[in-house]
C-alpha cells in the first residue's frame, strides 16, 4: 500500500498471512471439490502435497483447470467425467504457484525496507521456509 494509506487511523497495522500449510491446503481443496463429480481413486493427499507453495487462488485455478480438462474429455454435457488424478496431473502442468514470485519481491522489503519492523513477521517466515 502507498505510504499515505499506512498513516495512523487508516491501514496502520500490517498482518502477514503466510501461504496455506498442508492442513489448510487440504481444507481449501476439500471445499473446492465439494459437490463435484470425483473419481473414487482420486488421491487428494498427493494433490495436497504436490501443491506446496500454492495460495488459495492457485488451488482454485488448479481445480478449475482440472474441471475444464474433465469437461473436454466428457462425451456429453449429461455425462461428465469425474475428476481424476490424470486431470490433476495435466492441471499441474498448466497451473504454477504464484507465491514464489511474490515472496521474491517481498524478500526485498523484508531485507531493505524494514526499519520500522513492519516486515518482521515476513522476515521470520522467509528465514524459516526459504533457502
Amino acid at each position: 500500500l502507498d505510504v499515505a494509506f499506512r498513516r495512523p487511523g487508516r491501514f496502520d497495522r500490517t498482518q502477514f498471512v503466510p501461504p496455506p500449510d498442508r492442513v489448510a491446503r487440504d481444507f481449501i481443496l476439500g471445499r473446492l471439490l465439494s459437490g463435484r463429480p470425483i473419481d473414487n481413486g482420486l488421491d487428494r493427499a498427493r494433490i495436497v502435497e504436490k501443491s506446496t507453495g500454492f495460495s488459495g487462488a492457485d488451488l482454485s485455478a488448479l481445480v478449475d483447470t482440472a474441471i475444464d480438462i474433465a469437461i473436454e474429455e466428457s462425451p456429453s454435457e449429461a455425462k461428465l467425467r469425474p475428476l481424476s488424478d490424470a486431470h490433476f496431473n495435466e492441471a499441474f502442468s498448466e497451473v504454477k504457484s504464484s507465491v514464489g514470485e511474490w515472496l521474491g519481491h517481498a524478500r526485498k522489503f523484508a531485507q531493505y525496507d524494514n526499519e520500522s519492523g513492519m516486515y518482521d513477521e515476513l522476515a521470520e517466515f522467509l528465514k524459516k521456509y526459504t533457502r
